[in-house]
């Protein structure tokens, strides 16, 4: 049923989409845009709700830790896999810690940073070559 309704949704967007494209007149052009902007937002809610549907309400989470050594080649140190069930958690016991994160670790740079340090890095190779 979802499907059936994703799939008139998406078809009345697009539909709307050919309107602003149509259309002469700027306050024409704009209620389509309105219209195509509700349908998009609500198709996204539908895909959504069918993504949780299809995964039971399971959320994985992925945390790769990534060292990259002197040549810039990068290296997997290790990898975290973590499957969350709402069911899952409501069942487990309260005597549980929670997980602490490790304060001696240095947060993750951003990646304007990694980016400029990779171009410097490959200023020297250049110039020292």
């Amino acid at each position: 049923m979802l499907a059936g309704q994703m799939a008139v949704v998406h078809w009345a967007a697009m539909k709307s989409m050919r309107q602003v494209a149509e259309e002469k007149g700027t306050e024409y052009q704009e209620l389509a845009v309105s219209a195509a902007t509700k349908l998009l937002r609500t198709f996204s809610a539908q895909l959504d709700a069918l993504k949780r549907y299809r995964t039971g309400g399971e959320q994985t989470v992925t945390v790769k830790h990534v060292a990259v050594d002197e040549r810039g080649q990068a290296t997997v140190v290790r990898q975290v896999t973590q499957t969350k069930s709402p069911r899952k958690a409501a069942l487990k016991k309260s005597d549980e810690k929670p997980a602490l994160t490790d304060s001696r670790q240095a947060p993750m740079p951003d990646l304007q940073s990694e980016k400029e340090a990779w171009l410097e890095y490959v200023r020297k190779t250049e110039s020292s070559s």
